[in-house]
């Protein structure tokens, strides 16, 4: 079952499928390996075959230092010509871009855009996922396309297992479509002010202001000593809710190795977290 999203006034929508295990045999349940969110076709004109050279790929590479590397690729550079069109055989390879582990924006954005400004057309594409996902482009016989999905099983080692009657949803993939590159960067802006007014987001009657104790404070070297004052500080100016950033579960002195084991640390926070 696939649903599609669509805030009023807005164009670009989200989307998500939906599996459900429909067998009544208790025996073998339903392994699921990978779902896309959306798929689709780019829109070759009426009567023409995909021609990838008219197109090119906007995508964003990132780093824990140097973020927003965005850089423009024509998309035949990814694929070979092979005259399918002789053959009637799709081609096999595809340009994919996937998370890794549970560092969402570790090394790419889970966000693309592919524009034709002969064709006119422009898709700006998201996987809406604070954890794994995948998204690839690609060419058949007939046009080029787009596939959107969260973890899988090849990129993951992700699989579920559906018993009878259970069912899976993927995580929400999200697609604007326009004439050109600002329509699309239009929509989107557009689309994430829309779905952030939303009524399951009740925290915009009254919005939090946070501070985050990492940059320019203490550069992940928390410890009760540092926080209390610090705490205090933003309390009076205004501050709602403090965030203790990382290095609480550090024993070493070095916070980076340590991370992963999420148990406060003695050393830093002699009477715990809680004080």
């Amino acid at each position: 079952t696939m649903t599609y999203r669509l805030p009023a006034g807005v164009p670009m929508f989200q989307s998500f499928a939906t599996v459900k295990n429909i067998s009544d045999n208790a025996d073998k349940p339903l392994s699921v390996e990978q779902v896309t969110s959306f798929a689709s076709a780019f829109g070759a004109p009426k009567g023409t075959r995909a021609d990838l050279a008219k197109w090119s790929l906007i995508e964003g590479e990132y780093d824990w230092l140097a973020e927003g590397r965005w850089h423009e690729t024509p998309l035949r550079d990814y694929f070979p010509v092979m005259a399918q069109e002789l053959t009637d055989h799709d081609p096999r390879g595809e340009h994919s871009v996937v998370s890794t582990s549970t560092w969402s924006t570790g090394k790419h954005a889970p966000l693309a855009i592919a524009k034709s400004d002969e064709f006119k057309i422009a898709w700006l594409f998201q996987v809406e996922h604070n954890g794994a996902w995948r998204w690839e482009v690609g060419e058949d016989t007939e046009d080029a396309y787009v596939a959107l999905s969260g973890p899988t099983s090849v990129n993951h080692g992700w699989c579920k297992n559906l018993m009878p009657g259970e069912t899976f949803s993927t995580v929400p993939a999200s697609v604007a479509l326009a004439a050109d590159f600002d329509g699309v960067i239009e929509a989107v802006t557009g689309y994430r002010r829309a779905m952030r007014l939303q009524p399951e987001h009740s925290d915009n009657a009254r919005p939090k202001v946070i501070f985050n104790d990492y940059m320019n404070t203490i550069y992940g070297d928390p410890t009760t000593e540092k926080e209390l004052p610090l705490i205090k500080a933003a309390a009076e100016v205004g501050i709602e809710i403090f965030c203790i950033d990382c290095g609480w579960y550090d024993e070493t002195g070095n916070w980076w190795p340590t991370v992963g084991e999420w148990l406060p640390s003695k050393k830093r926070f002699p009477n715990g977290l809680k004080e």
